[in-house]
């Protein structure tokens, strides 16, 4: 599973993005270094997987942090083919 986002309005090196998933008490995470362009900071792309990764809806919330800024995006549905 990849997700990617942007953080508008923040131009910083150093943060970290995360993709957690969970359904049924299984939570899953993907990490990667955020780059910052003229405007924004880019997540690029955020991976999970592994076995515990199955077909099926789950719940994501993509984050953000680094020394000065943090936050995440609103949950939202992905649906595992």
């Amino acid at each position: 599973m990849l997700a990617g986002g942007i953080v508008g309005d923040v131009v910083e090196a150093g943060g970290r993005c995360t993709l957690t998933l969970s359904r049924g008490g299984v939570v899953l995470t993907g990490e990667s270094e955020a780059e910052p362009d003229a405007a924004s900071t880019s997540c690029g792309e955020v991976a999970v997987s592994g076995a515990a990764l199955t077909a099926g809806p789950w719940d994501a919330v993509l984050s953000y942090a680094s020394d000065r800024s943090a936050g995440e995006s609103a949950p939202f549905t992905v649906v595992v083919p």
